[in-house]
């Protein structure tokens, strides 16, 4: 079950507005080159993928790297092409990486199961689909801190830290990633030091210029680098705060998560009872303005979304574009329209569940959410259908053929 309100395609510090794009294109060609940076062609990552991150600035990196001796203070794992979910100040939650880059390589890696391991591919798939079912959990502050000392006496699955989610994931899949530890006592650097995986950084990263049009959000610039999805999850574990209690009410086992209330709701067989905990849930959607939170979002994207594909037209008839310029637009929009694509068919499955589970239950949440991924799907089409038309220009330029009357 996804994000209900999420897994948005994000390019938040991507900026294609007019004055912005004028301004950009009156500098110049030496101008423009003069910084480089790595980015990463998110067609490459796997599910089961580990992201190893560490900021040389940032105050709680700085902790943790000086007390365990590695480069790295941050760890997530990957669910799908490019998407991946971290346990981080106010709880699991995904992040997009096609909107980030590095200043150095020694700041990021990208770990992967090794080849040699036997059924390698199912192992780490489910192990990025485990993670994503702690979405909306909450965050072990304490369990980050004992990780660094070895003293954890337990399981705890309850909520994570960001190292433990990773390996709390494979675990649960059937895959101890350190013998010698539990899942809560380990840290990021220790990942690294795994010999279960090899070091694919080299094959997802590549150098970058500045572009014209465009702004990039850096991984080292803080220690929270991801945190769009912040207020999705806050208000996500306050509805299952409040919901746990209609369960305990009628004297029903309480959910897990969040996303647990609607696997309960929709295989509660007392129907008073599911219809009561249903209208609860309603209102507190309703309350807590889950569904409407990423409108603004989801608009200020297919805004962008038209506006690139002005934007390269534009540029292409009228000559603005170096042959390098066409090359790196045309991989970072083929990367966008994956992931556009990616979230439309997310979407639609979703929207293919509500509506099913509308039918069989008769519950109003279920409606709602199914109303909701509706109009999810009708946005991404609109946000597909711009970047496809963009990659389309610069195809036909790459081609010889120069761009289209459309």
């Amino acid at each position: 079950m996804g994000f209900v309100a999420g897994n948005i395609f994000l390019w938040k510090d991507m900026r294609f507005t007019g004055a912005s794009m004028e301004n950009r294109n009156s500098q110049s060609k030496e101008e423009s080159q003069s910084n480089s940076f790595y980015c990463f062609d998110t067609t490459l990552t796997q599910p089961g993928d580990i992201i190893l991150t560490g900021s040389p600035t940032g105050k709680n990196s700085r902790i943790i790297r000086g007390w365990t001796g590695s480069d790295f203070s941050h760890a997530g794992i990957c669910f799908d092409s490019g998407i991946f979910i971290e346990a981080l100040g106010k709880g699991v939650r995904r992040f997009n990486l096609a909107r980030m880059a590095t200043r150095s390589l020694k700041n990021v890696r990208f770990l992967r199961l090794k080849e040699e391991i036997p059924d390698r591919e199912r192992i780490a798939k489910k192990a990025g689909s485990k993670a994503e079912q702690y979405l909306t959990q909450g965050y072990w502050l304490s369990g980050a801190l004992k990780s660094l000392l070895n003293a954890s006496k337990k399981e705890h699955t309850s909520s994570f830290f960001c190292s433990h989610l990773v390996a709390h994931a494979y675990r649960e899949v059937g895959l101890e990633l350190l013998q010698e530890r539990m899942a809560e006592d380990v840290y990021p650097g220790l990942l690294f030091e795994s010999d279960l995986f090899s070091d694919v950084t080299d094959s997802i990263a590549y150098m970058q210029t500045e572009l014209r049009g465009m702004v990039w959000s850096f991984l080292e610039d803080e220690d929270d680098p991801t945190n769009t999805h912040t207020l999705e999850v806050e208000i996500a574990q306050r509805i299952y705060g409040k919901i746990s209690r209609e369960f305990e009410k009628h004297e029903l086992p309480v959910p897990s998560n969040y996303y647990d209330v609607f696997r309960v709701l929709a295989n509660l067989e007392q129907e008073s009872i599911a219809r009561a905990i249903d209208q609860k849930l309603v209102t507190l959607m309703s309350e807590e303005g889950l569904l409407t939170l990423m409108d603004p979002d989801l608009n200020e994207k297919l805004v962008h979304a038209q506006e690139i594909d002005k934007y390269v037209k534009h540029n292409l008839e009228n000559n603005k574009f170096s042959d390098r310029e066409v090359q790196d637009y045309l991989r970072i929009y083929r990367a966008f329209l994956s992931h556009a694509d990616q979230e439309l068919q997310g979407r639609e499955d979703e929207l293919e569940l509500w509506r099913r589970l509308t039918v069989l239950r008769g519950l109003s949440s279920f409606a709602l959410l199914a109303e909701h991924s509706e109009k999810m799907c009708d946005c991404f089409k609109q946000i597909s259908a711009a970047i496809q038309q963009a990659v389309s220009y610069l195809e036909a330029y790459e081609s010889g053929q120069g761009t289209t009357d459309g």
